[in-house]
């Protein structure tokens, strides 16, 4: 029978932790770099050529149920990754490793990015709303905006949030020896 260094276990699986994280932060990062100016590309070039503001309407919802569909894939980006995030530090200290999950400095552990993805998915949703409202009262279509951004940024910032203590209850429970317990979003039953 073959012997199997635990330790050679682990930075197997540290390297998988690793490229997910990467993985999952480059793509979280694209997206939220190519949103807001594909978005804004997109909505300057409809609204200089387009003098039928009624055909708008459909467009603007369209733009909205996308970019809000990206920003819960953004959501369960930011859980996927603080849930890398503790599995990383917790093998870099089994493995007694000043790795770059113990070295992520404070701010990336906090909720700074968090709320810049609120406000920049928030923004443009938005813009796709105040789109869609355009073509119903004119002079209503930017209020109608900003009230679907604050919306959308809310209801995104309060679901992180309660995704978060989920997350965390659960890191808990798991480290009390109790894994079997629900997950993020998961009712328990």
């Amino acid at each position: 029978m073959e012997h199997v260094n635990p330790q050679e276990v682990l930075r197997d699986v540290y390297k998988e932790v690793d490229q997910s994280f990467r993985a999952i932060d480059d793509v979280r990062l694209k997206l939220l770099s190519l949103l807001p100016i594909a978005s804004g590309a997109i909505i300057t070039a409809l609204l200089n050529s387009v003098h039928d503001t009624p055909s708008l309407v459909p467009v603007g919802i369209l733009g909205a149920a996308v970019t809000a569909a990206l920003f819960f894939y953004e959501l369960m980006g930011i859980l996927r990754c603080a849930t890398l995030i503790d599995l990383g530090q917790g093998m870099e200290r089994e493995l007694g490793w000043p790795g770059p999950f113990l070295r992520l400095p404070a701010v990336a552990q906090g909720h700074a990015f968090e709320v810049a993805a609120c406000i920049i998915y928030s923004a443009v949703f938005g813009a796709w709303i105040a789109v869609a409202a355009l073509s119903l009262a004119r002079g209503w279509a930017l209020s109608a905006g900003i009230v679907g951004a604050c919306l959308s940024f809310f209801v995104g910032f309060v679901w992180l949030q309660s995704q978060y203590a989920c997350l965390k209850n659960r890191q808990t429970l798991a480290a009390r020896g109790m894994a079997d317990t629900p997950r993020p979003g998961e009712d328990g039953a």
